[in-house]
């Protein structure tokens, strides 16, 4: 298997992320409901306070999720493993390109068409059960990174994405969120952080708190999950 290089990656990804946006304002333009409105780009409900701790509490998923892929050993199989592997070979001269084709453009790309457009076209429009429209867009989600190992991660991430946009009602936290940890993804793709027991606890607990504030918040709309 022939690995693309770092700044091959780079330009995939960026140019995936103008496809997905440009699907993403396409439904929205489509919708009828302003495209702001039908993207979730509208202020954000949570607190300075409350935005700090979701988006910790969204690397704590992530890292609890690379974790437990590298001690089941699955972390070692499929696109994961070929992303790491092209990462940890990177040039420092081809990080700016990295953290703009897989940290910015795809936060912002996937957040506007999965948690912005589809997600709130299936809780605000359809009617859906929250629950049940979070889980969908997160299906989705996972269903885009194709490889079944990402895929299943990157399902349990967007669940977590999505219920933050949901109560804070706006694609903007969540798609902080994204860019924030895609980033650090990146820059850390050399193993400075544990993926062990350790690091497994050290996730969860952020995540813990994350979940715990998002479940203070006040249910939109009087709706409930």
């Amino acid at each position: 298997m022939v690995l693309p290089s770092a700044t091959e990656l780079a330009w995939i990804g960026a140019l995936t992320s103008l496809a997905l946006a440009a699907i993403a304002f396409v439904g929205a333009a489509l919708s009828r409901r302003g495209i702001a409105n039908a993207l979730g780009l509208g202020p954000s409900r949570l607190s300075g306070g409350q935005l700090v701790w979701i988006v910790l509490g969204g690397l704590g998923c992530s890292h609890a999720l690379d974790s437990a892929l590298a001690l089941t050993g699955l972390g070692e199989l499929g696109a994961l493993a070929a992303l790491d592997s092209v990462l940890r070979q990177a040039r420092p001269s081809e990080l700016a390109w990295l953290l703009l084709g897989l940290a910015l453009g795809p936060g912002i790309a996937e957040e506007l068409l999965f948690r912005g457009w589809l997600q709130r076209a299936l809780l605000l429009y359809r009617r859906w059960p929250p629950l049940l429209a979070v889980a969908t867009s997160a299906a989705a989600f996972g269903i885009m990174h194709v490889d079944p190992i990402h895929a299943g991660a990157a399902a349990v991430l967007g669940f977590y994405l999505g219920v933050v946009a949901w109560r804070a009602e706006s694609v903007w936290p969540s798609l902080l969120c994204h860019v924030v940890n895609n980033a650090l993804a990146v820059l850390t793709a050399g193993g400075a952080l544990p993926r062990d027991g350790i690091g497994l606890a050290v996730g969860v607990l952020p995540l813990a708190v994350g979940c715990w504030v998002l479940w203070k918040r006040p249910d939109p709309a009087g709706e409930s999950v």
